[in-house]
């Protein structure tokens, strides 16, 4: 009897795999969802076991996270039109954002961490930004901060707002003068156009030349571009005043304790029914309903 060549070998080979590879698929895809409900019932305290522990460790989870407070202050921030004139809707909302902008500043933010730190109230000063929030409601502006307790909730809530406040009296006398100087400025622009040009020239502005205009207009002009850049760009025509202080909170926003036991038992109840269908389940117990 001869021997098969190598490329005989290689065509049993082949075959042999396609044997154990048909095998395996056909034990994968032979699912029957009868067998696997007879499975759940017959080892219904296997599920029952691992749902009493997902609903543990639910537990576990809530208790290591404790409940979240959130307590409110609010600043009054409004716009006086019979200074500013008429403004687009756009002017608007960039002169109130940039009131909120400095609101949410890191120096406003950093002096409350240290206010904060000096009343021995803890959080951590990297995350307080994502303890803040603001809302707008008409000219009210709510700002919202949680805390793991809640009179530590209100009292950051107002040291914010109190810190927000002194932000703005430091920039708007700025933006005051920046407005007077731009009148200044107004005037003696307008003195220029009036001038003809011969030396000495004298009009209604006094006995000013049109070099020393040229100069005043010159230096004014710089005034003006630091007054602005010291505002931070707070028009003269915002109004802003403290709102209503916080107050503490009696309910936490975040009770998730049902929540977090249902969702224990829910994933326990997915293992136990994985663990019933599994072949290692068959081999530690025998399951007289699949003889």
């Amino acid at each position: 009897m001869h021997e098969p060549f190598p490329a005989d070998l290689s065509i049993i080979t082949l075959q042999h795999e396609f044997s154990r590879w048909n095998v395996e698929i056909s034990t994968m895809t032979n699912f029957s969802p009868g067998e696997s409900l007879t499975k759940s019932i017959h080892y219904w305290w296997i599920i029952v076991i691992l749902m009493i522990l997902g609903s543990i460790g639910g537990d576990i989870i809530f208790r290591l996270n404790p409940p979240i407070y959130e307590a409110t202050a609010q600043l009054e921030i409004s716009i006086d039109f019979t200074r500013t004139g008429r403004l687009t809707e756009l002017e608007r909302d960039q002169a109130i954002l940039t009131v909120i902008y400095h609101i949410n500043s890191k120096q406003v933010l950093d002096e409350v961490a240290a206010r904060a730190d000096a009343e021995d109230i803890h959080f951590e000063t990297g995350k307080f930004i994502e303890l803040t929030a603001n809302e707008r409601k008409s000219n009210i502006w709510f700002l919202r901060v949680r805390h793991q307790n809640p009179s530590s909730a209100a009292r950051l809530a107002d040291i914010w707002a109190e810190v927000s406040i002194q932000r703005l009296d430091t920039l708007f006398p700025h933006a005051l003068l920046a407005e007077s100087q731009q009148r200044y400025l107004d005037s003696l622009t307008g003195c220029l156009e009036q001038m003809v040009p011969i030396s000495p020239a004298y009009n209604t502005c006094g006995n000013e030349t049109m070099e020393s205009l040229q100069e005043k207009i010159s230096q004014i002009g710089a005034i003006i571009y630091q007054e602005k850049k010291s505002s931070g760009g707070i028009i003269p025509g915002i109004i802003y005043q403290p709102g209503d202080p916080a107050s503490v909170p009696v309910k936490p926003i975040q009770n998730q304790h049902g929540t977090l036991l249902l969702a224990g038992m829910m994933i326990g109840f997915l293992i136990g029914i994985g663990v019933v269908n599994s072949p290692l389940l068959d081999k530690l117990f025998r399951n007289p309903h699949c003889d």
